[in-house]
């Protein structure tokens, strides 16, 4: 092992990676053979994503171009995705056959839409994640306002994600100035939308959307979904046209079927240093890991700080060195696009709304874009 190249595979080209792939060069130093798996040659910055329901920006806007930065600095690309590991082995599979073997792995494969035993799901509705069903989401709602149709949606789900979709669904009919013509509800499992938040916060947008002429019904489980309608366990059926299902995050259980340590939605659990609790030189980051001792709600925020841990502690693991830990920082910074201009932001007990609120979003959002976009060459 001594005279060969150690082999470091990154599954996955998540904020969580994006730092450690922009210094592969680190990697080769060290001489190793460093192999990066990811579906999708570019990653949509997920903090602008529901823009795209809106209109108000397109997939090349907010797009960074992961390959290239992994064979600019010398890494090799492979696009294609994981369907299962083989860690005695030290492989994995992926979806087209290819078998990619490895010495230290890091996984950040994100998060699906779980259906969470809804009925119907799968097929009759369309999930907040991958990114790019948003963009669907804009074409199939744009046809249908652009012909004079009136569209009912209904989306399952309450956090971030179906709040922030919900805006921008407001903000694209009002872009046809047929505000009129769209009716929107939201279905929260919980007491209340955006329950991980601060109760402010969350008033606050449940007004907000209720002035804009949303039905919003908490603790409602939904049950099953057709092609037309939506089932919760307590009521009548209620009609719709589209469904959005934006219930929280899944992960397929593909690490715990590999024999990994794994939480109750599939996520892989990770010690401090981000290495799995399981299997030593396996690392995870970002919404795919569950950080020991700690709950966290999935946030790119957490993604991003893990980064240059992770950089560091998959570059310790490589030296035989001590590994360092990573500490969540006890608050953190939320800032919901309501698609008017204007934005909300929630830290702690903080609640800011206004312009000022969405221009520092968009700050912080274009600054990483083109952080990432430089590393690639294409800034």
């Amino acid at each position: 092992m001594a005279d060969e190249k150690r082999r470091v595979l990154f599954v996955g080209a998540g904020r969580a990676q994006l730092y450690a792939l922009a210094r592969i060069g680190d990697y080769l130093e060290l001489g190793t053979e460093v192999t990066v798996v990811s579906p999708e040659p570019d990653l949509l910055c997920a903090g602008m994503s529901p823009k795209l329901v809106s209109g108000q920006a397109e997939p090349a806007e907010i797009a960074i171009p992961a390959r290239r930065i992994v064979e600019s600095h010398g890494g090799r690309f492979v696009s294609d995705k994981v369907t299962s590991i083989d860690p005695d082995s030290h492989v994995v599979h992926t979806r087209t056959g290819e078998e990619i073997p490895y010495d230290i792995a890091s996984f950040a494969t994100g998060s699906q839409v779980a259906p969470r035993g809804i009925e119907g799901a799968r097929e009759h509705s369309i999930p907040v994640s991958p990114l790019t069903n948003l963009a669907r989401l804009h074409e199939e709602v744009s046809e249908r306002l652009r012909a004079g149709e009136k569209t009912r949606v209904y989306v399952i789900g309450g956090g971030v994600s179906g709040v922030e979709v919900t805006c921008h669904l407001l903000a694209l009919a009002r872009g046809f100035e047929a505000p009129n013509l769209l009716r929107l509800a939201i279905a929260e499992a919980k007491s209340h939308i955006l329950h991980t938040f601060p109760r402010r916060f969350g008033r606050f947008l449940y007004q907000y959307l209720i002035d804009s002429g949303v039905r919003i019904s908490n603790s409602a489980q939904v049950a099953e979904i057709a092609a037309d309608s939506v089932r919760a366990t307590k009521g009548k059926a209620q009609e719709t046209d589209l469904t959005v299902l934006a219930t929280g995050p899944g992960f397929g259980g593909m690490y715990r079927r590999a024999g990994f340590a794994a939480d109750v939605t599939g996520a892989l659990v990770v010690n401090s240093s981000l290495e799995s609790v399981s299997h030593p030189g396996v690392f995870a980051a970002g919404d795919c890991a569950r950080l020991r001792g700690h709950k966290l709600v999935k946030l790119g925020v957490y993604a991003a700080r893990e980064g240059p841990v992770l950089h560091r502690n998959l570059l310790a693991r490589l030296r035989r060195s001590a590994l360092e830990s990573y500490h969540p920082q006890r608050t953190v910074t939320v800032i919901v696009n309501l698609g008017d201009g204007r934005g909300a932001l929630a830290k702690g007990r903080f609640v800011l709304r206004g312009r000022l609120a969405l221009a520092l979003k968009e700050l912080i959002d274009r600054r990483f874009v083109a952080l990432y976009r430089s590393a690639a060459g294409t800034a």
